[in-house]
């Protein structure tokens, strides 16, 4: 019964995920359970959410100007180098 239970949370905390900042309109999106990366060509925006300790999304927005460098790994690690200014 608990695995049927956090199986089932699983599934519902990648769907809020999902659903989340629609409105961004992403080209793109990559979900798991605690981190979406989401990018919008158009606005030339790479948005990246992730729970944090108390389970609330917290939300951050990369403009391709500063982008340098970037990859996604498969567990949706995000490694993302930006200009200083």
């Amino acid at each position: 019964m608990r695995n049927k239970q956090l199986a089932n949370k699983f599934r519902n905390d990648v769907e809020i995920l999902k659903q989340y900042d629609s409105d961004f309109n992403a080209d793109g999106s990559f979900t798991n359970y605690n981190k979406k990366i989401s990018l919008n060509e158009f606005k030339r925006i790479l948005k990246l959410y992730k729970r944090n300790e108390q389970n609330e999304l917290v939300e951050f927005s990369y403009p391709f100007s500063q982008i340098v460098e970037s990859s996604i790994a498969l567990n949706l690690a995000l490694f993302i180098y930006i200009k200083k200014k």
